[in-house]
């Protein structure tokens, strides 16, 4: 029988165990020492009806070889009754029972002990006790059963969060609306689609796709129609394509497309011949639309330009550039890269890195915290000034080359930390950040260039945030990681722009001095029309409070998004619904009003609702699990307290199914040692029947 301290070690192993193969193989083991068990195996459901062994500590190897591909059905076995009974089997004389397997007989299982892992009925794991020597002389007493059951439980809560970040890692590269890999997922297949080609010596045409009047579909016909079309969109080009080739949603109307093995030129035509009659027909759409959008293609193939997956990529949207420049009068839909454009295009940014110093003009944007009406920094950002012409940077940064990217930099640290200086000087103080090319990072003596210029014009380290734009692996070399770490050390903050590009770099933030993560805006802009997205943008935030960074959202763009975002506990933002980018001397002027336009009435929409009743869930669940104690029954049962009840009014069969809420998550704070799994899993169903409920309103809104 297990003592007191025998548990209090185990739970406290377990817990201080944060990684997930470690922990699992951790838990089999305790599991396995408790009834002196040869081994033990953690199955999980790979189907509906279907297990299949993902981890297994001590077994015979003979066992191990049989198991390590071996998929069990839940209607057989000794797995297959305890998590149909909802209960441990205990199977003393394993070759004489009815359940046994022939296989597992052969294999020399002489007893085993399964123990369901999940809410009764609801199992998605089971851990497997195996014992091949001899067959133990008695069952488990109730203790050791009990101690089990929690280590099972612990288990299961390791599981769901395992699950929870498969999915959401899943998701990150998965786009919403059309199902298609996005473009952190395209950043990942790109560089090994080349490397194939390189290696088979093959051609690789890449394709960036834009529709040429998406835009006026939405304005005549609303986002609800425009996503349908673009779903449809989606559907053609992957019926139209070889299984070998790969398409992508950059976001918006963008997609990316890759043609592996092309054998010659005439091979890309016929495929783009074929591309364009799939997309040549009307779209029908609901209402009885039929809509016309014709496409734009930029090509570049591989290896007549032999460059860096980042560079294919500039290359095909020049080539899209000149498609679409040329709409009007051209003879096919697509524009092919060629070495020529290449050289008008170097000329061209030659002529453009020649405005630097004088004709840099830096418009300054305010990152503002919601919450507390005040203004955290301002991000400058550069443009490029040509007499009249002011060239923003989708039109000179595509045309640079590393040196160049480097100058620029140069020139805008420069003239930032200059104008902090005067700032200063006239009685307004803040702090200001700045964008770097994540190439940069591999620059020698950046961090002693940085330093020099802030005590040349007297600036703390600490009041300038680089803004890391990362492409490919950067932050995965060694001298990057090195100039990171002597920046943070220099004093500098430090942030992830564009987190999505770079997901795979919020997964190495506890690894990095990163201090903050700014969200894509391309996950933001759109947050007001897709609930769907709403889940991921708070992950992202639980996330990265996980981390202890801080959080930025980009994109904000409208009011509705603006008021959306805190209640996902997202306060802290940027874009033009608070205040557009300006020039030093407008600068000032706006940000008062900036900051009085947030005293608006609070929103109460179906999406503030939706949102609201996520992160609050969220919170609730976070706390049960990490500080229970911190949580109130009698709290919980006042629904007085809860801040959503007012907004759930004019909803009574939402407010019932609430209420419910309140009452379970009361009940398992008042009842610890009660079948917690069971009844807090009936809590997620019910939020999830609310969640299902606002989001069908929230469609028939927008699709009266």
């Amino acid at each position: 029988m297990p003592t007191l301290s025998d548990s209090i070690r185990i739970v406290r192993h377990l817990a201080l165990e944060h990684d997930a193969r470690a922990f699992f193989q951790l838990a089999a083991s305790e599991a396995a020492q408790l009834v002196g068990a040869d081994g033990a195996a953690l199955l999980e459901l790979s189907a509906p009806d279907t297990l299949r062994y993902r981890f297994f500590q001590g077994l015979p190897e003979a066992y191990q070889a049989l198991i390590s591909d071996y998929r069990l059905s839940v209607a057989s076995g000794t797995v297959g009754a305890a998590l149909r009974r909802g209960e441990p089997v205990f199977t003393p004389d394993y070759p004489n029972s009815p359940d046994a397997l022939p296989e597992f007989i052969q294999a020399g299982l002489k007893a085993n002990l399964i123990l369901p892992i999940g809410a009764p009925g609801q199992a998605l794991a089971a851990l497997s006790l195996a014992w091949f020597k001899q067959p133990p002389h008695a069952a488990p007493d109730d203790a050791t059963l009990a101690l089990l059951g929690l280590i099972a439980d612990l288990i299961n809560t390791r599981f769901y969060y395992q699950v929870q970040a498969d999915q959401l890692s899943e998701q990150a590269l998965s786009d919403t609306l059309t199902l298609l890999p996005n473009r952190r997922a395209l950043d990942e297949h790109l560089p090994q689609a080349l490397a194939r080609s390189r290696r088979g010596r093959g051609s690789m045409a890449l394709i960036m796709l834009d529709l040429d009047d998406f835009k006026q579909v939405n304005d005549v016909h609303g986002h609800a129609v425009g996503d349908i079309l673009l779903q449809q969109l989606a559907q053609r080009l992957q019926s139209t394509l070889r299984t070998e080739d790969y398409v992508a949603r950059l976001g918006g109307d963008e997609f990316v497309l890759l043609l592996e093995d092309i054998s010659d030129t005439s091979a890309l035509l016929a495929m783009l011949v074929r591309i364009n009659a799939a997309l040549t027909p009307l779209y029908t759409l609901p209402g009885g639309i039929e809509a016309n959008c014709p496409a734009s293609l930029g090509i570049t193939v591989y290896p007549e330009d032999d460059g860096t997956p980042d560079d294919l990529m500039r290359h095909a949207d020049r080539a899209l550039y000149e498609a679409k420049r040329h709409k009007t009068h051209r003879k096919h839909s697509w524009v092919l890269y060629s070495a020529i454009d290449h050289k008008n295009a170097s000329r061209r940014g030659r002529d453009l890195l020649a405005l630097l110093p004088h004709g840099l003009e830096l418009h300054y944007q305010p990152i503002i915290d919601v919450q507390r009406s005040c203004v955290v920094r301002l991000e400058a950002l550069a443009r490029l000034r040509d007499g009249d012409t002011l060239h923003l940077p989708g039109t000179f940064l595509p045309l640079f080359d590393d040196a160049a990217h480097h100058q620029l930099f140069d020139a805008v640290l420069a003239q930032t930390l200059a104008q902090l200086q005067a700032w200063e000087g006239a009685g307004f103080r803040t702090d200001v950040s700045i964008n770097i090319d994540g190439q940069l990072l591999l620059a020698p003596h950046l961090p002693e260039q940085i330093l020099g210029q802030l005590l040349h014009h007297h600036i703390e380290p600490g009041r300038l945030t680089l803004e890391i734009l990362e492409s490919g692996e950067i932050l995965n070399q060694d001298e990057a990681l090195r100039q990171i770490h002597s920046l943070h050390t220099l004093g500098v903050r430090l942030a992830i722009d564009d987190l999505g590009t770079a997901y795979a770099s919020l997964l190495r933030l506890r690894d990095l001095p990163i201090q903050e993560i700014k969200l894509d805006q391309a996950f933001v802009c759109e947050l007001d029309s897709r609930v769907d997205d709403l889940p991921f943008a708070l992950s992202i935030k639980d996330l990265a409070n996980g981390l202890n960074v801080a959080l930025v959202a980009e994109g904000v763009d409208s009011v509705t998004i603006r008021m959306l975002l805190p209640n996902l506990g997202i306060h802290v933002m940027q874009g033009y619904g608070l205040c557009h980018p300006l020039p030093a001397d407008q600068l000032l002027p706006a940000i008062q009003p900036a900051l009085d336009r947030l005293d608006t009435p609070e929103d109460t929409g179906l999406m503030s609702l939706y949102a609201r009743h996520l992160s609050l869930e969220s919170s609730l669940l976070n706390l049960l699990e990490q500080a229970p104690q911190l949580l109130s029954a009698s709290n919980l049962a006042n629904l007085s307290l809860c801040p959503l009840m007012p907004m759930l009014q004019a909803h009574p069969q939402l407010q019932q199914l609430h209420a419910r809420q309140h009452a379970l998550m009361a009940y398992i704070v008042n009842n610890p040692l009660g079948n917690m799994r069971g009844q807090i899993e009936e809590y997620r169903v019910l939020g999830q029947q609310i969640r299902h409920l606002l989001a069908t309103q929230i469609a028939a809104q927008d699709n009266p």
